[in-house]
């Protein structure tokens, strides 16, 4: 693959250089930018395969170089120092990213997603991705399946449930989104919310818990009329975080007040 580095940073676009030369032999470095501008003009003449981009320079964001081509024939690697903020929108975006320093067993991994997807350019959705960084916690994920891309309202997640190695989402509008992740991303994804995992098959958004019943076992029963087993280890933690949630929840001004 033919590729250009664009980094403010002299340093980092050196060690980037290092590290592909070593590591992904596979990967011809055809350009290097420290701007947008001078980015824009190299990604014209030579028409790279793939972009490793910095998020945050003096001159223009990467996200301003990326508006320069609406429609893109190469793929973007983004390469950022940023906060862990910053690091959950890019999950939570679907985006390919490294975090600075480079880790070398990183760079190879993402260099081969991006080889694995053999020519079909990663479709990045700008204004979500923009919402998302901005946000200290994102609001829509985005989630590929066999159909595309989509991109949900984390508000309008009632549960996500295993099934065999894939996940499915449950919205609010009844709708079902099969996924190939398997639950321990999405309840990694989901840490900072709330959200919890009350059994192995399963993770709750509590807003959307309607009933508690320990008739028969301890069952947890959604809004939209889901019935989800407890195990029993997980039974007093999950009455205690949802009192919390609950009174969280009426601690909150009335906005109609």
């Amino acid at each position: 693959m033919r590729a250009i580095i664009v980094d403010d940073e002299i340093d980092a676009i050196q060690t980037l250089e290092f590290l592909l030369q070593n590591y992904c032999p596979d990967v011809e470095i055809v350009g290097k930018a420290t701007g947008i501008f001078e980015a824009k003009e190299i990604i014209i003449d030579e028409e790279p395969d793939l972009v490793f981009l910095d998020v945050v320079m003096p001159r223009g964001t990467g996200f301003e170089l990326l508006g320069f081509f609406p429609q893109r024939e190469f793929d973007v690697i983004f390469v950022t120092a940023h906060n862990e903020f910053a690091i959950n929108a890019f999950r939570f975006s679907a985006v390919d990213y490294l975090l600075k320093p480079v880790d070398q067993d990183e760079l190879i991994t993402a260099v081969r997603k991006v080889k694995n997807r053999r020519g079909k350019r990663q479709d990045i959705n700008m204004e979500v991705l923009m919402e998302n960084v901005l946000s200290k916690k994102p609001k829509k994920i985005a989630v590929s399946n066999f159909e595309g891309i989509n991109y949900i309202d984390v508000d309008e997640i009632i549960c996500v449930q295993a099934e065999g190695s894939y996940s499915v989402i449950h919205q609010t509008n009844g709708r079902k989104i099969i996924l190939s992740k398997n639950l321990k991303e999405y309840e990694s994804l989901f840490q900072s919310y709330d959200f919890y995992r009350p059994h192995n098959s399963y993770i709750v958004n509590l807003q959307y818990v309607g009933r508690f019943c320990s008739k028969d076992g301890a069952i947890i029963e959604m809004k939209n009329g889901l019935k989800i087993p407890i195990s029993r280890r997980k039974k007093e933690q999950f009455l205690k975080i949802m009192n919390n949630f609950v009174a969280k929840q009426n601690s909150k001004p009335n906005e109609l007040s």
